[in-house]
């Protein structure tokens, strides 16, 4: 057997009262018969029995009723919404109108019936100055439910769209926004998990963020600055990399805090179009449960050039600092400013940890998938890889996951971790730049001694940069960026690619070409863009940025005559400036030194020129360019090496055409072949082959 029905709250007791009495008026006044099918389908008898009134219990209609707003003086959540939104009476009849269908669905059936329109369930301009008078003046109410009222200047209750046949101020409809109504009720506040994430019970210590002992204090001192200042805190803006730790610092500031944080994903609200209402109901909530908003997905309100929409500036002024801490998480890259107005901020800037704490981040993420590399593999990893923290902890999975599809019975050792490092890093920069593979060793370079020595203290030297600049204190000595800047000259193909291509392999490092042709635009401040691109994709240390035929980039600066010189001595000074605070490997590789700007020149730690080889290398250079497999035949690599004065390059391009010769007779390589690839290569640098030579050399080949 069902239970009783329980008694309606007071408050409901006396709003049916005032319904009843309105009923009754309109009887009266034959605004609605007693016929069954008035107002389509609400029958009297229906309605009568909602309200648990027979007719021989029906309320006069000049009876005394008392005011609902007093009835309802005991609820906390409502005295909460009172207080903080200044409500006055008026205001508190109306909201608790429109909240009635929310707590009893019979009140649709109600008021479809006293709006004569089954369809329309929800009380109106009209219904409210009709059940809240004579008490309330009809102007008074109506006035409390407009466009400029409290109500909806505090989005606590919001319109239901009038009727297209007839719209007009009285048969507009109200309805209370759903969060507001399940504050009251008593219910937790959540919003769609597509649009907003809400954390309620983060409980991340301070502490457990991995940044250095000093900052953890700065961000304490702020967190108690924030709660102080009661209302006049400035917005939060807290920037750095991605990964870097920007939700980790805003949770555990707002533990500090001792509130909640509530998350605004811009990105998820601005795809799902409920961008405004997303803010408006990020703002309501936290006058409803005092917390600490996060912002993220700043990047969805940019346009194409990286500035923030026009219909986006000063969007965040929606989430005033004064109703409660305010966190705005950006790319370093981000105008930010633009989006806060007026308000005034304070900037926490995140970046990539120093080495020191790269070292612990390391061990600690490894040890969470059970990897052991010991101290000197983390040193190894910690040096040849500036990550975040986020990105550590993406390798650390990675090598795991990695390692357990290859089938390997042994734990994954430092060359794997720094495989899945460099994935997990690379980023694509369609026309800008190219990974170069490079499968060369320093056994396959060909050049003296001494510069062949000056390569290897390169390698030593990005190996070793944490040791000078983190352990020995050189970074204190240093004003600029802590990379190291490598300038290779000489002549197209002494090997100069090559080089770089086993330094990146001696290091573990990926090589980066830059293509300058995608990279320079006649376009005014593209260069700029793209130059940024560049160094960003690279920035955490894990490539070797290659400019090659650098002078026509980093070329001498020229005297101003015009907006192109002056525009094109501007980009020459930007590079400079991105070169110099570069934390990473940059070589630039030149085939005349002197056209270098001597400000660029100023600024690098190596400068290696690569020569013409001799004789006796151009015999090695010939005889390692034929692969163990090649079929040879009788070839001469002492004549053609002393005959014949050409580079690495072009001996490279010699044997590979000769090669093709051969294989479409089929034969061997042999003597004929090179002759003939020869002229060729001679003809290509504007030499006409000289015949006498040629016979004297090859004979009848």
């Amino acid at each position: 057997m069902r239970p009783p029905p329980a008694p309606p709250p007071p408050v409901l007791d006396e709003l049916d009262k005032r319904l009843a009495r309105e009923i009754e008026r309109l009887r009266v006044r034959y605004q609605l018969s007693l016929d069954e099918f008035r107002g389509l389908y609400v029958s009297d008898e229906q309605v009568d029995a909602l309200l648990g009134r027979g007719r021989e219990h029906t309320v006069e209609i000049g009876e005394p009723t008392a005011a609902l707003a007093g009835v309802i003086d005991g609820n906390e959540r409502w005295m909460h919404v009172v207080r903080t939104f200044g409500l006055s009476a008026v205001d508190q009849d109306v909201l608790l109108l429109a909240l009635a269908p929310d707590l009893d669905l019979k009140y649709e059936t109600v008021y479809a019936y006293l709006n004569d329109d089954v369809t329309r369930k929800w009380p109106t301009a009209d219904l409210a100055a009709r059940v809240l008078g004579p008490e309330r003046a009809r102007a008074e109410v109506i006035e409390s439910i407009g466009p400029a009222s409290r109500l909806r200047r505090e989005r606590l209750i919001e319109t239901v769209e009038q009727p297209a046949s007839r719209p007009s101020l009285l048969n507009a409809g109200f309805m209370v926004r759903p969060l507001v109504s399940r504050f009251l009720q008593g219910l937790q506040i959540t919003e769609p998990p597509d649009v907003n994430g809400a954390d309620h019970d983060d409980e991340d210590p301070l502490s457990d963020v991995p940044y250095p002992t000093e900052r953890l204090h700065e961000w304490r001192r702020l967190a108690r600055m924030v709660m102080q200042r009661n209302g006049d805190s400035p917005v939060i803006v807290i920037t750095g990399p991605g990964g870097s730790g920007r939700l980790s610092v805003a949770r555990a500031l707002a533990n500090e805090m001792g509130l909640p944080l509530r998350r605004l994903d811009l990105r998820a609200a601005r795809r799902d179009h409920m961008l405004a209402s997303a803010i408006q109901d990020r703002a309501l909530e936290r006058r409803l449960i005092p917390s600490a908003v996060c912002v993220y997905g700043v990047r969805a309100l940019l346009d194409a050039d990286g500035r923030v929409s026009p219909e986006h500036t000063t969007l965040l002024a929606e989430l005033p600092a004064a109703h409660g801490p305010v966190m705005l998480l950006a790319d370093t890259d981000i105008p930010w400013r633009d989006l806060l107005g007026r308000q005034h901020a304070l900037a926490v800037a995140l970046d990539i940890p120093a080495y020191s704490e790269r070292r612990t981040l390391w061990r600690d993420q490894l040890a969470r998938v059970h990897i052991d590399v010991g101290d000197a593999g983390e040193r190894v990893l910690a040096d040849r890889f500036a990550f975040t923290p986020g990105a550590i902890a993406r390798t650390a999975s990675a090598a795991r996951d990695r390692h357990a599809v290859a089938g390997a019975a042994e734990s994954p050792t430092v060359a794997d971790i720094a495989q899945a490092a460099r994935i997990e890093s690379r980023t694509p920069l369609g026309s800008l730049a190219v990974m170069v593979a490079s499968h060369h060793r320093w056994s396959d370079l060909v050049l003296p001694a001494p510069v062949i020595e000056r390569l290897k203290d390169i390698a030593s030297a990005i190996q070793h940069r944490h040791v000078v600049y983190g352990e020995w204190g050189f970074a204190r000595r240093v004003a600029t960026g802590l990379g190291v800047k490598v300038l290779f000259a000489g002549a197209s193909g002494t090997g100069k690619t090559m080089a770089a291509g086993v330094i990146a392999r001696e290091v573990g490092l990926d090589l980066v070409k830059v293509d300058l042709s995608g990279l320079v635009s006649k376009y005014i401040g593209e260069t700029e863009k793209n130059l940024d691109k560049v160094f960003a994709s690279v920035r955490s240390g894990n490539a070797l940025l290659f400019f090659d035929e650098a002078d026509a980039l980093f070329g001498k600066r020229s005297e101003v005559k015009d907006s192109h010189d002056r525009y094109a001595n501007i980009e020459v000074a930007y590079l400079l400036q991105k070169l110099e605070a570069h934390d990473g490997v940059v070589v630039l590789a030149t085939n005349i030194r002197r056209n270098i700007d001597d400000a660029f020149s100023r600024r690098l730690h190596y400068v290696v020129d690569f020569p013409q080889p001799d004789a006796a290398d151009r015999e090695r250079l010939w005889r390692g360019m034929f692969p163990p497999e090649s079929p040879v035949d009788d070839v001469d690599y002492g004549l053609v090496a002393r005959e014949f004065e050409l580079c690495g390059g072009d001996i490279r391009n010699v044997v590979l055409e000769a090669a093709f010769l051969a294989a479409a007779e089929p034969a061997a390589i042999g003597m004929r072949h090179l002759a003939r690839a020869l002229a060729q290569q001679q003809a290509k640098q504007g030499r006409t082959p000289n015949a006498a030579e040629f016979q004297r050399n090859f004979g009848s080949a």
